[in-house]
C-alpha cells in the first residue's frame, strides 16, 4: 500500500508532467492496437477474398502431386490428372461440412508466335465458376464465358503484362481497342498497334499437348485481389484439355459407329470378295447395296457432359464455421475409406507465396 500512496503523491505534486507521459503512454497503446486491429482486419480480408473467389478453403489433388504449391506456379510441371473423379465427386456430395465444390485445370500454356512467351491458365466450366464463388469475375471488355464456349478470359492487368513483354494489345474477338484502356505506350503507337483478338497456345510440359487457336472472349477482373490475381487466365475446360492431350468431354462420348468402324478397318477383298462385311450371308456385295449401307443418317447425340474427363483439381467451400483443420481430417478419412488416390490440401498450402499475403 506504500507503494501506492507514494506513486499517488507523485502524481499530484506533478501534474503537468504526469498528464504528459500519460497520454503518451496512451497514444502508443491506442495506435498499437488500433495498428494490430487493422493488420488482422486485412489479414483476414485477403484470406476470404482468396477463399471465397477462388481457391477454396480445400484443395484436392492427385496422390501423385509431389509439391504442395499447385495453383500458382506458372512455369512448373503440369498437375496430375486426378483420377476416379466420379468416385470424388461421390464422396464430396456425401459430406454435410461441404458447401460446394468445382473440379478445375490448371497449367502454363506457351503464346506461340515470334516471341515465345507464357501465361498461367485455369480451365473451368465457367457459369459453374460463378455459381459456386459468387460471381467474383466481371467483365470490362467482351463477354464472359458461358459453359460450351470456346474461348479465353484475360485479366485486365494482366493484358498490361503480355504488351510490355510481348508487344501486342489483346481485344476480344470482333472488338478494336479502347482508348481509355490503352496504356501510355500503346496509345502511343497510334495505327501501328498491335492487335490481337486470339492467340495460338499449346499445353506447357506436357507430351501429348498440341497447338490451339483460341478466341478472346472478353477481358475481365476480379472484384477483389485483382491485381494479385493479374496473371491468371481462365479457359473453358474443354479448349484447355485439347492444349494439354488430354480426355476432353467430346472425346468421351462421340464413338465411331460399329458400322462405320466396319469400313474403317475393311480391305479391298472385303468390298470386292465373296459376302458381305455387313452381314453372314453369301450374296456379292455389289455397289448399288454398298451404297445403300453408306447413306448418311442423321443421328441425336446424347448431351455432353463435361465432368466425365480430366480434371487437375476440385477446389472445396466449407460451410460456416467448420473447422479447416478438422474438415481435412473428415476428407483424408472419407477418401481413404474408399480407397481413392486424392492428397488433401489446405487453401494455403496449396496457394504457396500468393497466401503468405495473408499470414
Amino acid at each position: 500500500m506504500l507503494v501506492f500512496k507514494i506513486a499517488w503523491r507523485n502524481l499530484l505534486r506533478h501534474k503537468g508532467k504526469s498528464f504528459v507521459v500519460g497520454t503518451i503512454l496512451f497514444l502508443g497503446a491506442l495506435i498499437m492496437t488500433l495498428g494490430n486491429a487493422t493488420s488482422i482486419g486485412m489479414q483476414r480480408g485477403i484470406e476470404e477474398n482468396m477463399v471465397r473467389s477462388f481457391t477454396g478453403h480445400i484443395v484436392l489433388v492427385s496422390d501423385e502431386e509431389t509439391k504442395e504449391n499447385v495453383l500458382f506456379t506458372p512455369m512448373g510441371k503440369p498437375l496430375k490428372i486426378l483420377k476416379k473423379y466420379p468416385q470424388i465427386e461421390a464422396v464430396l456430395k456425401k459430406q454435410t461440412f461441404v458447401k460446394d465444390f468445382l473440379p478445375m485445370t490448371r497449367g502454363a500454356v506457351g503464346i506461340l508466335g515470334s516471341d515465345m512467351g507464357f501465361m498461367l491458365t485455369f480451365g473451368c466450366n465457367f457459369d459453374d465458376f460463378q455459381r459456386v464463388f459468387g460471381e467474383p469475375i466481371t467483365p470490362v471488355e467482351g463477354e464472359l464465358l458461358s459453359n460450351g464456349d470456346h474461348g479465353l478470359l484475360v485479366n485486365t492487368e494482366g493484358r498490361k503484362l503480355l504488351y510490355r513483354q510481348h508487344g501486342f494489345w489483346l481485344v476480344p474477338e470482333g472488338a478494336d481497342p479502347v482508348p481509355k484502356s490503352l496504356t501510355d505506350d500503346a496509345r502511343e503507337e497510334g495505327n501501328s498497334l498491335l492487335v490481337r483478338r486470339e492467340l495460338a497456345l499449346e499445353g506447357f510440359g506436357e507430351e501429348n499437348a498440341t497447338n490451339i487457336i483460341v478466341p478472346v472472349k472478353g477481358i475481365m477482373r476480379f472484384k477483389s485481389l485483382n491485381t494479385s490475381m493479374q496473371e491468371v487466365s481462365i479457359m473453358d475446360i474443354e479448349s484447355f484439355r485439347k492444349a494439354f492431350g488430354y480426355f476432353t468431354a467430346r472425346d468421351v462420348v462421340e464413338e465411331i459407329p460399329v458400322e462405320d468402324k466396319k469400313l474403317l478397318e475393311a480391305d479391298e477383298d472385303d468390298f470386292f470378295g465373296e459376302g458381305d462385311i455387313f452381314s453372314s450371308g453369301s450374296t456379292d456385295a455389289n455397289v448399288a447395296e454398298l451404297e445403300k449401307k453408306l447413306t448418311t443418317q442423321t443421328v441425336v447425340r446424347q448431351e455432353i457432359d463435361y465432368d466425365t474427363a480430366a480434371f487437375n483439381y476440385v477446389s472445396v467451400l466449407l460451410e460456416p464455421g467448420e473447422s479447416l483443420s478438422g474438415a481435412i481430417q473428415k476428407l483424408n478419412a472419407a477418401f481413404a475409406e474408399e480407397n481413392l488416390p486424392v492428397k488433401v490440401l489446405s487453401w494455403k498450402q496449396a496457394s504457396g507465396q500468393v497466401a503468405q499475403m495473408a499470414d
